[in-house]
């Protein structure tokens, strides 16, 4: 993996930075960024390469290097990074994106039971590492999550189940981008100098990127309420986090007051807890009769006790046991 990130920091480096920034990519020396390039890519290339003949990644994964590949030949012989082959990598990775959200949100409406960045997660690791699959899976669910909320989401009703969002600060993510994001974006362009024309497109790119961010983040908040049905309870914190437990498996659900401190539960269950908690929405702790595996940045644990948000932590309680 820390080869794979290296590979693709040198060749993203020698790609951006002349456009960017000129008058600090070395402009004067083509010869340096044409090693950089086949460097970066080449040992991307290799590595996957030797995976897929070891038959421990499909053959899919050789997709997007070959495209790099391919497109940095034409720079790596005339010291330059042609616009076509610009346009022939950001062509290819929007069409594959295309097609693999096509294919998850089929596939999501087909089984109704399955949220569409785990089917995305698949079908991403087919052509790229599990964790950037993870990554990428999720940051696709929330811009799509918000282009649906702003056309016309935010009318619809609530979701059927047990919401976290009433009650906690989850609607602040909402005025990000009036009274933070907007006005830091302006404060950027205004201070960054004409000629860096590169960094003033970068960053009003990635403010855009930002404010769709809170309104994806907030609406998959809204639309991922906690379900008690069959015999399960599916525990949401949007598409962050998600668990399905037995309601069999749980030995009790205890409301916490008001005054419950949630960083202190997460530092003394650190090692065998599991936090679903939105700032500021009631608490209810669960208490498993058996270990649960979860998955969470540092691999896979068990945990015996879960902290869920709930607006209406009391209600929540009661479902856990009446099925």
């Amino acid at each position: 993996m820390a080869l794979r990130l290296l590979g693709i920091a040198v060749a993203a480096l020698t790609i951006v930075l002349p456009w960017l920034a000129p008058a600090w990519a070395l402009p004067r020396s083509p010869l340096l960024r044409r090693v950089g390039l086949a460097i970066g890519l080449g040992a991307q290339l290799g590595l996957t390469s030797t995976d897929v003949a070891r038959r421990r990644a499909p053959w899919t994964k050789l997709v997007l290097p070959l495209v790099g590949s391919v497109a940095a030949i034409e720079a790596i012989f005339t010291s330059a990074f042609p616009f076509w082959a610009l346009a022939l990598v950001g062509t290819c990775e929007l069409a594959l994106v295309a097609y693999l959200l096509v294919r998850a949100l089929r596939a999501a409406r087909a089984l109704g039971r399955e949220y569409p960045e785990t089917i995305l997660e698949r079908e991403y690791g087919r052509f790229v590492d599990a964790r950037v699959a993870r990554f990428l899976a999720l940051e696709t669910t929330l811009v799509v999550a918000a282009l649906r909320f702003t056309l016309g989401g935010f009318r619809r009703a609530l979701p059927a189940g047990f919401s976290y969002t009433q009650h906690s600060d989850a609607p602040l993510l909402l005025a990000l981008p009036l009274f933070v994001i907007l006005p830091e974006m302006i404060v950027v362009d205004l201070l960054v100098p004409p000629a860096y024309w590169g960094w003033r497109v970068a960053s009003d790119g990635l403010h855009v990127y930002g404010m769709l961010w809170a309104f994806g983040a907030y609406a998959l908040f809204r639309d991922r309420p906690h379900r008690v049905e069959d015999g399960r309870v599916r525990l949401s914190l949007g598409g962050i986090r998600t668990l399905s437990v037995e309601t069999g498996q749980i030995l009790s659900a205890t409301v916490r007051p008001a005054t419950f401190d949630r960083r202190a539960w997460r530092r003394a269950h650190a090692a065998d807890g599991w936090s679903l908690m939105m700032s500021g929405a009631p608490v209810v702790e669960i208490e498993l009769a058996a270990p649960l595996a979860v998955v969470g940045s540092r691999g896979t644990r068990d945990v015996w006790r879960l902290a869920v948000s709930a607006d209406r932590p009391h209600e929540f309680a009661r479902a856990l046991f009446a099925t």
